[in-house]
């Protein structure tokens, strides 16, 4: 094709930019060379003894170092290296210039690839002279030319991000692989380059996928250390993985458990978990090789792995526990021998009912979202592990073809010739195995492998992992079911890869069905299942919802894919196992890559967004797009346990009534027909095989191969006659019916109430039991412990609530007031003036107290007061309110308005020198939060408030009514909170208020 005169400029105008570009590269190169020769062939300076010295402490050089000619060398350097950077970004800006011709811009990037400008630009203009400065390091301790040119390459590169440019994933990894290198170079900003380095890997992983070095990278850099487990996971089982030494990539575990400093009690178990990954990582990389030790090692390696068992065990055991020994997942003692955590007291049981039910509510809550946001990686995580950890021995490492990977990996190198000996890369899984090994040589990929020589893989599936995911997963299941949805999509997806990778390889399907319907708990699944089932099925919209999906996409895995809404699926895009139900690769935008909303990237984990008071308008869309976040993980889970059910073979089955597993299969589980009707002349030694290398031990047969109740069983009958259209229309016709009949709309009272109702049907029926019997605060706890907490992201369904109407519901307190619901705050002046008769009215019950832990933090500082009665009062308001916490009569609060975990927290005042002088300002923001919150939680839906007449709080008057006053004596303050919307009264106030209500109680 002859060119067009457009193409011709073009190729004029990069002509001579590209002879500039030749001949800066000349000159930049030279003089790196020239300047690492002299500093090779250097004496240290007199002021800096033995930096450049060898071990035996010789001088590496004879020539002494003149520092201000070596400074001017850096500096001619730095001046060519500039030129030649402009000269590359002028070569890309004019070829990939954004023109309405797209044959020019074709044409342009065509050069551009050609001549590989971007991999030049890198490599000969940024990494060439970073290198340099590395060894300039010993004699210039942060130069002025470190951050001159990191800066410079920072700008021109960021300018390059353009997305017109068709590159901009490319260079955020190049982006944040500079100021990953900046950290050795410019030590004062660590923390800085850390945190900007994990933002530019965080825009790369948006349009790159299954890119390991980016993951890797990004690990390395990443302050979150369970998503940074995650990632090294997803480095070693993607489509471009990292390919580590084994003592490496055990060195990159342990320093992810050293990344961040834990603030709370509640993280621990995170930090547990990534050591007891880095434990099982280091044992089983050598249990491939048991028949090889000699007796000594041997003994060792086997106390090796009773070390790693007992570990899972213990952890898996006491999961969800926390520091009192109670467990959030069980709902029981951690501690069998601890004494009850509530003692009965007949003098204070109404009190201490309603004190501890709204401290557990609260701890509760809190719970519920760290769990609900660690869902995800936790999951992820076990998966990774599961599918071997970068070992292609691993037989769900074979089905999804990570030897195949490696293997052209290791090809493209050597036919490249970058690296003179494989070896050399540290692929300290993939060297070749000795002739004649069979399944046991890594290379070997699926397709090579009989269904007898898939049992015999299971050798190299860490048992201890596979312990570990599958009790973490029951505690998901049988707990509160409003922090499991996140765990349990992902655990959804790998079942549909893991099935669909059998279907490319047939000879798998035996082991792999064996294994899951021996060991996964169905049980639990199923019942989980059934109960998010009763809450989509009865939601008009979400029943509609479903209906649309099936009746519009056929394939509803390709549709998701492509409309991707929840930030925690979007998190294994990229794994070898994801890519069988969707491969993903490089993209030129985000939307193009499948995500659906452009604000996805803006939430955290748990995929909502932070509450923020910034008017009605804002409020109410914040809202309507938590509901649809909730909707989407309700009607994702049971749109793909259908697909589970209906086109996979593990047993997982449909009915008219809900899932169900079947008795066919169940009766071919036990009696291990997928076993012996692989090889039927050597069934007796695949069996002892399978024994020995699966159940020797016996804790998998003890803890997860176990029966079906026989109302989760169906038989062909129930399952086989209808069809599957019968089946949804059965599901969510009738829901669906109403919701058209309706016009597609509900009154917002109603459709919150219904819905409000649903979300209360997720508690299992011990939950129930247990707020049934504390009465009608416990109605209020039920909301929130399922609701959670609006400003900390849960995700949980809230309707609007800005322009509630106003009932005029008055309490026993006043107007929207009832001590059965109003937390009571006190500031610092009203604690020391009335701390006998505080501490009396809080110890009986005559009200609910609140303590933000400014005010206490002001209380502790004022213990050294020079004025001895104010130091008295203050040391002793201390002590009083110690107290009350542990007696669980007081709620501590952090600035947002949230539950601490402990009174004694100080994580908020280490940072912010200047708290003192906003001890008021911030006192009032911590009650307007508190209020708020518990305003969107409806805390106190359906709860009888004790007035001149009982009433029962309906939906419209919980969004109005006054969960937390303060009191104060200071009028400025007052004016202060009227001006916030704070609700304030003056001590005077409350305690003639209470001679009314609690007269008959010791409050004074």
């Amino acid at each position: 094709r002859a060119m067009s005169d457009e193409e011709q400029q073009l190729a004029t105008k990069l002509k001579e930019t590209y002879k500039n570009i030749v001949n800066f590269e000349g000159v930049v190169q030279k003089s790196c060379v020239e300047l690492t020769m002299k500093l090779s062939h250097a004496a240290p300076p007199a002021f800096l003894p033995g930096l450049y010295q060898t071990p035996m402490g010789t001088p590496l050089g004879s020539v002494p170092v003149n520092l201000t000619e070596l400074s001017n060398s850096l500096w001619t350097i730095y001046h060519h290296n500039v030129t030649l950077l402009n000269n590359y970004y002028d070569f890309l800006i004019t070829a990939l210039k954004h023109t309405a011709n797209t044959t020019q811009f074709r044409t342009g990037k065509n050069i551009v690839d050609l001549y590989k400008i971007p991999r030049r630009m890198w490599v000969y203009g940024i990494v060439g002279f970073l290198e340099v400065l590395k060894s300039i390091i010993a004699v210039f301790s942060e130069h002025e030319v470190f951050p001159c040119f990191i800066a410079y390459c920072f700008s021109i590169v960021s300018n390059l991000t353009e997305p017109a440019l068709e590159m901009e994933g490319w260079w955020c990894e190049k982006l944040g692989d500079l100021l990953r290198m900046a950290i050795a170079l410019y030590l004062s900003r660590f923390i800085d380059w850390k945190i900007s380095a994990e933002y530019w890997y965080a825009v790369s992983m948006k349009t790159m996928y299954g890119h390991g070095k980016i993951y890797y990278h990004m690990c390395t850099v990443q302050q979150d250390n369970l998503d940074a487990l995650v990632n090294i996971g997803k480095s070693v089982v993607c489509r471009d993985p990292f390919v580590p030494t084994q003592q490496y990539l055990r060195l990159v575990v342990e320093n992810i458990c050293t990344q961040r400093n834990i603030l709370s009690l509640l993280e621990l178990p995170i930090i547990d978990f990534i050591k007891i990954h880095k434990v099982l990582l280091f044992i089983h990389s050598d249990a491939g090789a048991d028949g090889d030790l000699d007796p000594a090692h041997s003994s060792i390696h086997d106390t090796q792995l009773q070390y790693g068992t007992n570990l899972v065990t213990r952890y898996g055991l006491t999961f969800g526990c926390d520091s009192h020994g109670y467990n959030f997942f069980t709902r029981t003692s951690c501690i069998p021998s601890a004494p009850a955590k509530y003692p009965a007291d007949q003098l204070g049981a109404p009190f201490k009912s309603d004190a501890e039910t709204q401290r557990n509510s609260s701890d509760c809550a809190e719970k519920a979202i760290f769990w609900f946001k660690k869902g995800a990686p936790f999951a992820i995580a076990n998966v990774n592990h599961l599918v071997g950890f970068g070992d292609p021995r691993n037989p769900f490492a074979k089905l999804f073809q990570l030897p195949e990977v490696l293997k052209e990996r290791k090809d493209k190198k050597d036919r490249k010739r970058k690296l003179k000996q494989y070896s050399d890369d540290g692929a300290g899984f993939i060297n070749p195995a000795p002739a004649g090994s069979n399944f046991e040589n890594p290379f070997l990929v699926a397709a090579e492998l009989s269904a007898a020589d898939w049992f015999y893989c299971l050798r190299y599936v860490n048992k201890s992992v596979l312990e570990l995911l599958l009790r973490i997963l029951y505690h998901y299941l049988i707990g509160p079911k409003q922090a499991a949805p996140c765990h349990v999509l992902v655990w959804l997806y790998f079942l549909l890869s893991v099935s669909e990778g059998t279907k490319r390889y047939p000879a798998a399907r035996n082991m792999f069905q064996w294994l899951f319907r021996k060991l996964f708990p169905w049980e639990a699944l199923i019942n989980y299942l059934n109960l998010l089932l009763g809450v989509v099925a009865s939601t008009p919209h979400l029943a509609a919802r479903c209906c649309h999906i099936l009746r519009t996409y056929p394939d509803i895995l390709r549709y998701f894919s492509e409309h991707e809404t929840l930030p925690e699926v979007w998190k294994f895009w990229g794994t070898l196992w994801f890519d069988v139900v969707c491969a993903k690769t490089d993209y030129r935008d985000a939307e193009a890559a499948g995500v659906a909303p452009a604000n996805l990237f803006d939430m955290p984990l748990c995929g909502t967004a932070p509450a923020t008071s910034h008017g009605d308008n804002s409020t109410a869309l914040t809202c309507r797009g938590l509901d649809a976040d909730n909707d989407e993980r309700l009607v994702r889970i049971v749109l793909l346990a259908r697909l589970l059910a209906d086109h996979h073979d593990y047993g997982l089955v449909r009915t008219a009534d809900g899932f169900r597993y079947s008795e066919h299969v169940l009766h071919e589980s036990k009696s291990d027909l997928l076993i012996s009707s692989v090889a039927p002349d050597m069934a007796s030694e695949l069996f002892a095989f399978v024994r020995d290398t699966m159940f020797s031990d016996g804790r998998l047969v003890e803890n997860f191969v176990s029966g079906i109740s026989a109302e989760n069983l169906a038989d062909a009958d129930a399952y086989g006659v209808m069809t599957a259209a019968a089946k949804d229309e059965v599901w969510f016709g009738a829901a669906a019916a109403e919701m058209a009949e309706s016009g597609n709309s509900l009154s917002g009272a109603d459709s919150e109430d219904m819905h409000m109702g649903q979300v209360q049907g997720l508690m299992d029926q011990e939950t129930q039991k247990t707020f049934a019997e504390h009465g009608s605060d416990s109605t209020t706890d039920i909301s929130g412990s399922n609701k959670l907490v609006h400003a900390s992201n849960t995700g949980l369904h809230v309707s609007g609530l800005a322009n509630a109407g106003t009932d005029a519901v008055e309490g026993d307190l006043g107007k929207r007031m009832d001590t059965s619901l109003t937390f009571v705050t006190l500031d610092t002046n009203t604690w020391l003036k009335h701390c006998g008769r505080i501490f009396k009215c809080v110890r009986n019950g005559a009200f609910r107290a609140l303590i933000p832990l400014i005010v206490f933090q002001e209380l502790r500082s004022l213990r050294k007061s020079a004025e001895a009665t104010i130091s008295d009062a203050a040391t002793r308001l201390v002590m009083i309110i110690r107290e009350l916490y542990l007696m669980r009569e007081i709620l501590p609060l952090r600035f947002d308005g949230t539950v601490a975990s402990d009174i004694n927290e100080t994580a908020e005042f280490e940072h912010n020198s200047s708290w003192m002088s906003n001890v008021d300002l911030t006192t009032l923001n911590v009650v307007a939060e508190f209020d708020e919150i518990s305003r969107r939680l409806l805390k106190g839906l359906h709860a009888q408030i004790g007035g001149r007449v009982p009433t029962v709080l309906s939906s419209k008057a919980a969004k109005t009514f006054r969960y937390c006053i303060i009191i104060t004596d200071d009028r400025n303050m007052r004016l202060r909170a009227k001006t916030a919307g704070v609700t304030s009264f003056q001590s005077k106030w409350l305690f003639s208020q209470l001679e009314v209500v609690a007269g008959a109680k010791c409050i004074d």
